[in-house]
């Protein structure tokens, strides 16, 4: 069995709308995004990559965190492969 780390990024989507007198309002479409931001064999390596990437985007936010705001996650995934034929 093969085990390996994925650091993946999960954000809801925002809908942005403006009234009449320009005023924006955000508010959930009911969609999220996930993507794999990287992969490593040793869940340290992962850990380290996940807690740089949260404040990458801590940073990049203004250090102003909402429900909108990236979540990041380190996830094993345990895989095994079979030889059916050779």
């Amino acid at each position: 069995m093969k085990e390996f780390y994925q650091v993946r990024v999960t954000q809801e989507v925002p809908f942005i709308d403006y009234d009449e007198d320009g005023e924006e309002s955000v508010e959930s479409s009911g969609h999220t995004e996930t993507y794999i931001a990287e992969t490593f064999k040793a869940e340290h390596n992962a850990k380290l990559f996940k807690e740089a990437l949260e404040k990458k985007i801590a940073e990049g936010a203004g250090f102003i965190i909402n429900h909108f705001t990236p979540r990041v996650s380190v996830i094993r995934v345990s895989r095994t492969e079979e030889v059916l034929e050779k």
